[in-house]
């Protein structure tokens, strides 16, 4: 006799599905976490198959997450996590409705303001006190340069090898992006002049085979994920500001902004594959022209000649 699947088997084939199309291992490990979490939730009151979880549920357990003091942001992660397997869930006839339709996350205007951009002057303060004494100077330099140069994210700069950094072309390969998009950027002359100093002294931390990882720790091996974020938080302290990888990507946003770089420039920069990512995160953070500009770059809804009545009952909403 074959045992029906559980809640849990389900999620591991949704998880083997997203895994095969389009998610990186660790967005699959992210939202292997959330829901597994949540499942336990549902069990805990007494449901053991999708057909009889309701919205109410999962409205439950999202209360349950603010009584323990979880964050807006993660409320949100929960709802796009729930949407996406609720969709799958249903698609395969395992979930009757798709109730997970009816979880609102906040609106945008809800959200906790970003800190705002760092100015030119922190900038220099940070190249400044990296100093250009030590190979792991320079590395650190070259690290802080990709971020802030190039907008790099810091998973993209830590998964550069040497053969991504080609400065006889002056191009920068990106071919491990958050998007799973690779993108091509210029190299500046500061990027440039950092990795040329840097790319002297490598061989100071090779300790055996060189496997071509651009950034290498005191071992030899590519530097540790989570090498940028102690970095800033180290850097940050000493400084007297707030430091975050993401900050730097941030910063040079609205600097090239405030100088007139277009918006579509930045959206390119950033490996944004929707311009309405770009302006949500920075519109917050600048003047009124970055919205002027986006509603200049985004094409018209509509053509002239074909007005939709919006207040039809058949309208869908967008």
């Amino acid at each position: 006799m074959t045992l029906p699947a559980s809640m849990h088997d389900d999620l591991t084939r949704y998880l083997a599905y997203r895994g095969a199309i389009d998610w990186r291992p660790t967005t699959v490990k992210t939202v292997r976490s959330s829901l597994t979490r949540l499942i336990a939730f549902l069990e805990r009151r007494g449901r053991s198959t999708w057909v009889h979880t309701s919205a109410e549920d999962f409205d439950a357990y999202l209360l349950y997450l603010h009584a323990l003091g979880r964050s807006r942001g993660t409320r949100d992660h929960v709802v796009w996590d729930l949407r996406g397997f609720c969709a799958w869930l249903h698609r395969h006839d395992l979930m009757p409705r798709d109730v997970s339709l009816a979880l609102t996350p906040m609106d945008d205007d809800e959200r906790a303001l970003a800190p705002a951009p760092l100015t030119l002057a922190q900038v220099r303060q940070i190249f400044a006190a990296i100093g250009e004494a030590t190979p792991t100077a320079l590395r650190d330099r070259l690290l802080m340069d990709l971020l802030y140069s190039a907008g790099l994210r810091a998973g993209e700069a830590v998964a550069l090898n040497l053969d991504d950094l080609d400065l006889e072309s002056g191009l920068l390969h990106i071919r491990a992006s958050k998007t799973g998009v690779p993108r091509t950027l210029p190299i500046g002359a500061g990027l440039m002049a950092s990795a040329e100093s840097y790319l002297a002294l490598r061989r100071e931390f090779l300790r055996g085979p060189d496997l071509g990882a651009l950034l290498l720790g005191i071992h030899g091996r590519r530097i540790h994920p989570l090498l940028p974020g102690r970095m800033g938080a180290a850097r940050g302290q000493q400084l007297g500001f707030h430091l975050h990888p993401h900050r730097l990507r941030h910063a040079i946003a609205c600097h090239l902004h405030a100088e007139g770089v277009a918006l579509r420039a930045i959206q390119a920069l950033l490996g944004h594959s929707d311009l309405s990512t770009t302006f949500s995160v920075y519109i917050r953070l600048h003047d009124q022209r970055l919205r002027s500009e986006y509603d200049a770059a985004m094409p018209p809804l509509l053509a002239d000649d074909g007005a939709m009545d919006c207040t039809a009952p058949e309208a869908e909403p967008r």
